[in-house]
């Protein structure tokens, strides 16, 4: 994938010119580049929901995955349409911390950053602000900053295991979308086993390299495509006056009565 922040892709972007990535998700499709020489699979968080959901518990798969970010809440509203309470975060563990993002990563990138090629995650315990030793301001949403409470923060290796037991709300990516029952536990690890995500800075490079844009000449231009001129340029036969073709004005020819003319076509004060 090349994930493009369109104004509905912000958890996952790739902060690139869409022209150059266009070219470059064009020239893995159809194999100039290798995809394997130039995409890594990405890091996610992956959910593995035990125990009975109970009737407060979420009923749904008992798997799940989140690309950057998975948030344990005590919160009583799924949806995504409330700002998240620094008083109801619980833990968070982080595929990426960013302190040029917003939301989580952005709150992990502020604390310990952790980029998209390291093999480690970062785990975050959050406690109310009032009651934090230690308090950090960050963006947790678009034109949002609060304060937000720390207990700890570490990094942890692939596959190391981070159990949240209910009842919670977890979120994934921001959105709120699981809850935990009083009976149930989620374990959560950042593992590499997330899509593929093509660099396009490499891809272009490996592209350079190999003569992908290296094209064979174009053909002469026909009579019917404009001629280069210079001010010393004559046409005698031109079909719109005739021959009669006096020295060129602006670097266009012109005839005796100072009108501009191209091959084929006239007009005065203007060329068409």
């Amino acid at each position: 994938v090349v994930p493009i922040s369109t104004g509905t892709n912000n958890a996952f972007p790739l902060h690139v010119e869409p022209t150059v990535a266009g070219a470059a998700a064009g020239l893995v499709a159809t194999g100039a580049v290798d995809l394997d020489e130039v995409a890594r699979p990405a890091k996610v968080v992956t959910v593995e929901i035990l125990g009975d959901p109970g009737e407060r518990g979420d009923h749904g798969p008992t798997c799940d995955l989140a690309l950057v970010d998975a948030v344990a809440v005590d919160d009583p509203i799924v949806g995504s349409l409330e700002l998240f309470d620094p008083n109801t975060m619980r833990v968070g563990l982080l595929t990426r911390a960013d302190p040029a993002a917003i939301g989580f990563s952005s709150i992990g990138g502020l604390l310990h950053p952790v980029d998209a090629e390291t093999d480690a995650g970062l785990l975050v315990r959050f406690v109310p602000p009032h009651t934090a030793e230690r308090c950090i301001r960050a963006p947790t949403a678009p034109g949002h900053y609060a304060t937000v409470g720390i207990a700890d923060v570490r990094p942890v290796a692939l596959g190391e295991v981070v159990e949240v037991d209910g009842p919670l709300l977890l979120e994934f990516d921001g959105e709120r979308t699981r809850r935990l029952g009083p009976g149930q536990t989620a374990r959560l690890s950042v593992e590499r086993t997330g899509p593929r995500v093509v660099d396009v800075a490499a891809t272009l490079s490996a592209a350079v390299a190999a003569g992908r844009f290296d094209v064979a000449p174009p053909p002469p231009p026909t009579t019917a495509d404009p001629v280069p001129v210079d001010d010393d340029w004559h046409a005698p036969g031109c079909p719109c006056c005739g021959g009669a073709i006096g020295r060129s004005t602006g670097g266009l020819p012109t005839d005796d009565t100072g009108a501009v003319h191209t091959t084929g076509s006239t007009s005065t004060g203007d060329t068409t």
